[in-house]
């Protein structure tokens, strides 16, 4: 029935002006990929095709659109499909390997992330949900040292925090010897870049506040420094007031935080829970 039904909307597709035929064939085939993956990748190679000889902003549009679709339909098409994304690139790259892993296509996620080459747009966003696709350790390893190698090249912090937003959760993957020279890079990079201003609150109350970017950084990882440099650790907090007042209330950083939020958890009796834990500033919001 369903068959029916499309073969029938396909047909009036047909008759259509290019433009709509195209965004029909795109609606299609995006519906057959619920029941009928190869079908599904013919009905948006034609459409493909037919966009390549369209033109202007509804041209474009409908571009953009066959890339989204290509990474739930045909994640190896994607290579032919310029991007004329308007939203940042960064964002554009993170959903595109997401749409990929919904679609189980992890196999053509891990080959996105590995051939990334643009670091300032890295989908770092992707990185810690394709290492939970993959037991093995060796893919694990092998995605996590790409993105530290992506961050190396652009280490600017309007970028690296979704870097370290990775590294500080997924940093046991690495020998411990690798691990701590990456916690001591970055610690090295954001003392030597500007300070910039957030307002970062770790709990409920709100009686921890950062409003400093760098101090931020370093708290998220001070778990990890905690673990592999004491020394470093103990040093940074005596040079930064708000780091240290962070410490005193959350001795492991981000590793405290969480843990309170995990007994907050349990002893709400099943209730949501939430860590309190909020971040604003010049480049967004952002809550856990």
């Amino acid at each position: 029935m369903a068959d029916d039904l499309l073969a029938r909307v396909q047909e009036q597709a047909e008759r259509s002006e290019p433009p709509v035929r195209v965004a029909a064939l795109l609606r299609i085939a995006r519906v057959q990929t619920v029941f009928d993956g190869d079908q599904a990748r013919h009905t948006f190679q034609q459409a493909l095709d037919e966009i390549r000889g369209l033109s202007g902003l509804g041209g474009e549009f409908l571009l953009e659109q066959a890339r989204l679709l290509a990474a739930a339909v045909a994640p190896d098409l994607l290579r032919e499909i310029p991007s004329v994304a308007r939203e940042p690139r960064q964002f554009a790259s993170e959903r595109l390997g997401r749409i990929m892993l919904e679609h189980e296509h992890g196999d053509a996620a891990y080959e996105y992330v590995m051939s990334y080459d643009e670091p300032s747009t890295f989908p770092f966003g992707v990185v810690s949900a394709l290492m939970q696709w993959f037991g093995d350790e060796e893919r694990q390893l092998a995605v996590l040292r790409r993105a530290i190698e992506a961050w190396r090249a652009a280490p600017d912090h309007r970028f690296g925090h979704r870097f370290i937003s990775v590294f500080q959760s997924a940093w046991k993957v690495l020998p411990p010897e690798e691990a701590r020279e990456v916690a001591q890079e970055i610690i090295h990079v954001t003392r030597s870049q500007p300070d910039w201003a957030i307002t970062a609150t770790y709990d409920r109350e709100q009686t921890v506040r950062i409003t400093s970017g760098r101090e931020h950084t370093l708290f998220t990882i001070l778990h990890v420094l905690r673990r592999l440099d004491v020394r470093l650790a103990e040093s940074l907090i005596s040079e930064h007031e708000q780091l240290a007042a962070a410490a005193r209330r959350f001795p492991d950083g981000m590793e405290s935080v969480m843990e309170e939020a995990e007994r907050r958890r349990r002893s709400a009796s099943g209730a949501p829970s939430s860590s309190g834990y909020g971040m604003a500033g010049r480049h967004g919001i952002s809550h856990t």
